[in-house]
């Protein structure tokens, strides 16, 4: 097969699916953005709350003399960590009220697949948490002395972007296989705050025992955090880059992927 041929196949192929991905992308983050006081206003007041209090009671620098301020340091953790958390709710919370009245079937009896069906809440999430991350970023230089490394910026970005697409595809995955909203509730609660908190958002990580250390260094919530205090205030980054959040990112879209696999039995 020649390659024009190969070429216009290829779009016979996708051009229907990436069009009914793009209906649901656009469907989830409108239905996001109507929630924006509660979802990216709530995060930014407790934000503003934790470096107000960061910026007037620990004034002390972190590692020693010449370290950056407590509120710079825990800026960027708060920047990625409010981010990862919004980009679980986001799909989570939209699987759950679909569930609860009834309109997931409309899902599940369209013409979609549970691929298609996973990228697009997935993507929907990975942009409500880039939205979170740029709101918290603006309350964040209110109070943080935050100065952009246009060269260590890119990674930082792509970091972020790929750890919210991994708490996109685990909130999804989460929201189908929950069957009431109190069992969402107990893993985000038991399971997304240790992970959010545990990832050296406050603190570094060789405060932390050397096994507890690595394993949040491979977690998907640091890996941003690290590189985007590199990019912001300047400390090194000591972490694995960018391949934790790439691994981790695949593994949620398979969850969520899967997840979905496994309604398709409604449609019937």
């Amino acid at each position: 097969m020649t390659p024009p041929a190969l070429g216009g196949r290829l779009a016979a192929w996708g051009a229907p699916r990436m069009g009914r991905i793009g209906v649901l992308i656009g469907r989830e983050v409108r239905r996001f953005m109507s929630e924006w006081p509660e979802l990216i206003g709530g995060p930014g007041v407790n934000a503003a709350i934790y470096l107000a209090i960061l910026a007037v009671a620990a004034a002390a620098p972190v590692g020693g003399p010449g370290g950056p301020a407590l509120a710079d340091f825990a800026a960027p953790g708060l920047i990625a960590a409010s981010a990862a958390f919004n980009a679980f709710l986001g799909p989570g919370f939209s699987i759950m009220e679909a569930k609860m009245s009834g309109a997931i079937q409309d899902d599940l009896a369209a013409p979609v697949s549970p691929l298609e069906l996973a990228l697009g809440h997935v993507a929907a999430g990975m942009a409500a948490g880039i939205v979170t991350g740029l709101f918290i970023f603006g309350v964040a230089a209110l109070f943080a002395d935050l100065a952009l490394d246009a060269a260590r910026l890119p990674a930082a970005c792509l970091a972020l972007a790929l750890s919210c697409g991994a708490m996109a595809g685990l909130g999804a995955a989460t929201g189908v296989w929950t069957r009431k909203w109190y069992g969402f509730a107990a893993v985000g609660g038991l399971g997304m705050m240790p992970l959010v908190m545990l990832s050296g958002v406050f603190f570094p990580l060789y405060a932390l025992p050397p096994l507890a250390a690595t394993a949040a260094a491979w977690g998907p919530i640091h890996p941003p955090v690290d590189l985007l205090r590199a990019a912001m205030i300047g400390t090194p980054a000591t972490g694995p880059g960018l391949a934790p959040t790439a691994l981790w990112a695949v593994l949620g879209l398979a969850l969520a992927c899967a997840a979905f696999t496994r309604t398709r039995p409604l449609r019937d």
